[in-house]
């Protein structure tokens, strides 16, 4: 059965449906699926195993003001390719004007989206948007109504999926990822990011230099750390050749055959390195960015009380601010290492999965550090931390709690500024939270390792 997925716009929101594609594949075995996405967030489903090919809408040309030509070709190029390619059903996670117009211009029998205004027209079958919950959630809700309307023959279910009702969430073969609530949870619906070779070994030669130069282990070991922990062989020296490819590794993701703490634990053993990811940028920075003296100030106490050093991320885009960043750190004499603009999404996804904690504001790269199983500490101000705050069971946000937010101004109607309301000291409060509950993991898992080996046993 041939599927098209649509999801649009950044790279968190396609992360955050890679869930609901694990999902329609699981169920639906015999599919094929072609996920339509913008060029920035391809990367998010290049290698999700469930995902047989990726199709990447030109935004740039479509938006084109320079180039009527160039627009139209574009658009003419896209329905030829939609109408050709003879999909069997369309999900359309966006709802948009413009991918809703995709899934019509499909002709496929089944078209399956949200009830969105107008554009509800366009789907042969419609489901409301609930409020309250979060986009992972909502996502695999409509997968699971693909699901149910592919296993009766294309027919809609007279009790559609609602999370207003936990009790529907029930898959047709059994409860599916649900908790005792009825809620989808990330422990069993995880965010799909598989890590390629290539992406731990270019986090590997990023880091290695910085780690040589604060721990004195040599660059070359480190490099045997990243590259033969992932690759199977955790301490032997492993040629480039090997950790050059773009397969992903087995299992699909950093953590498949390792214990949660993974890569970080065993950096520090042998290193005694051991690091915070710290991203301080976001679209829409002037509203969903925390103030630099605030984060640099935060970077400290990290360091201070947990011995992690601050590696910086972020694009060329970014460079106003993590120039004030690293004026900061400068002032306060603390070691960092900028990597900002120096790693691609893989790297940065392999980067996450050493790193102890992350911190940073809403955004793209916390939602990938929340798929490599990084405890991760988001800063939230007008987005609703309900709806797009990090999947993952270790992580946590921070809001001020205003009675305006969340809200959906680009700019900020009051003049506050919630993220500015946001203090260190909120911020330190669920950072020690976080570090807390992520270094009980790891002693409850070297008391476990020791009794699986009989010692301690007399």
């Amino acid at each position: 059965m041939r599927i098209l997925v649509i999801r649009l716009r950044s790279i968190g929101d396609m992360l955050l449906s890679t869930p609901a594609i694990s999902l329609l594949a699981k169920h639906i075995p015999d599919s094929r699926i072609t996920v339509l996405s913008e060029a920035l967030s391809a990367p998010m489903v290049q290698n999700h195993g469930s995902v047989h090919s990726v199709m990447v809408l030109d935004r740039k040309a479509l938006k084109s003001k320079t180039s009527g030509l160039k627009r139209l070709m574009a658009d003419f190029s896209m329905a030829s390719w939609l109408s050709s390619a003879d999909f069997d059903m369309v999900v359309d996670l966006y709802g948009g004007p413009r991918s809703a117009a995709m899934s019509l211009m499909t002709g496929s029998p089944l078209r399956i989206g949200f009830q969105k205004r107008w554009r509800s027209c366009f789907y042969t079958h419609a489901f409301p948007e609930a409020t309250g919950f979060h986009t992972v959630a909502i996502n695999l809700n409509l997968a699971m109504e693909a699901i149910r309307i592919h296993g009766s023959g294309g027919q809609s279910s007279d009790n559609p999926v609602s999370p207003q009702s936990p009790q529907s969430l029930q898959s047709p073969h059994g409860t599916e990822g649900l908790n005792g609530s009825g809620h989808w949870t990330p422990v069993k619906n995880p965010l799909v990011l598989p890590l390629r070779p290539v992406d731990i070994h270019n986090a590997g030669r990023a880091l290695s230099p910085f780690i040589s130069l604060t721990s004195g282990v040599s660059e070359s070991r480190t490099m045997d750390l990243f590259n033969g922990f992932f690759c199977g062989s955790e301490f032997e020296s492993i040629p480039d050749s090997v950790c050059g490819g773009d397969t992903p590794c087995s299992g699909g993701s950093a953590f498949s055959n390792h214990s949660i703490s993974g890569l970080r634990e065993r950096l520090f053993k042998k290193t005694g390195f051991s690091y915070c990811v710290i991203h301080g940028g976001a679209r829409f920075a002037h509203t969903k960015g925390w103030p630099t003296e605030r984060f640099t100030e935060l970077a400290r106490r990290v360091h201070s009380e947990y011995g992690l050093f601050p590696i910086l991320v972020g694009t060329s885009d970014e460079a106003d601010i993590l120039r004030s960043f690293v004026l900061e750190l400068e002032k306060r004499n603390i070691s960092y290492l900028n990597l900002a603009g120096r790693l691609e999404l893989g790297g940065l996804a392999a980067l996450c999965s050493g790193a102890s904690l992350f911190i940073g504001n809403d955004s793209g790269p916390m939602h990938i550090a929340a798929s490599q199983n990084c405890p991760v500490v988001g800063l939230f101000g007008p987005s609703d931390p309900v709806r797009w705050g990090p999947w993952s069971s270790r992580g946590k946000v921070v809001t001020a709690g205003l009675s305006c937010s969340p809200c959906p101004q680009i700019n900020c109607a009051t003049g506050r500024g919630c993220m500015a309301e946001i203090s260190i000291d909120m911020a330190w409060k669920v950072v020690a939270e976080a570090m807390n509950e992520a270094n009980s993991e790891v002693t409850n898992e070297v008391t476990t390792e020791k009794q699986s080996s009989g010692e301690g046993n007399g």
